[in-house]
């Protein structure tokens, strides 16, 4: 034995609204069973969640305030399954891209990083900081930009003609590259 179905038990005015409802919306399969509802209800459903697979729900629920002993009100609210909801939302992992080039010393070295900087710019993206700073302070910079790379020049890689050279995705350093 089954349980009437909502459509089939409509009054003259509720049928005739659900007959445009149901045009617009194509779909007779309301579940909603809360029994404040009238003329319309709705559930939105996703098949890629749990068995609760209600996200969202509602409808007109026009004599609730009069049944509370307040005057008739036309009315309409939903109730978002905000957990649900969530767990349909799929973050974009962004993934650092180009490369930040700092030093570590305090002499002059921007003729270098120009040097780099103009060779790695024909295939990625480089962004260059100007002031001399200290690792950990670069390599903060480089993350809030999303650089992909963070490479440095300090005192050792200066006196080898080398840059130090970090990839911020693995977290594992690269050989150093001579320039």
């Amino acid at each position: 034995m089954h349980s009437p179905k909502l459509t089939h038990n409509l009054c003259p005015n509720c049928d005739s609204d659900f007959e445009i409802l149901k045009k617009l919306l194509n779909d007779t399969h309301l579940v909603r069973g809360l029994d404040y509802y009238n003329k319309s209800a709705f559930e939105f459903v996703s098949n890629k969640i749990s068995s609760q697979s209600a996200i969202t729900g509602g409808g007109r629920y026009d004599r609730l305030v009069e049944f509370l002993d307040g005057k008739s009100v036309p009315a309409v609210g939903f109730a978002p399954g905000i957990e649900r909801i969530l767990d349909l939302v799929k973050m974009p992992q962004s993934q650092g891209e180009g490369i930040y080039l700092g030093s570590m010393v305090q002499e002059n070295i921007m003729d270098k990083l120009f040097a780099i900087a103009s060779q790695k710019r024909q295939t990625i993206k480089v962004e260059i900081e100007y002031e001399a700073k200290s690792l950990k302070a670069h390599l903060k910079n480089a993350d809030k930009i999303n650089a992909r790379y963070c490479a440095v020049i300090g005192e050792n890689e200066l006196s080898q003609g080398a840059i130090w050279i970090k990839d911020l995705e693995t977290k594992s350093y690269l050989q150093r590259e001579l320039f």
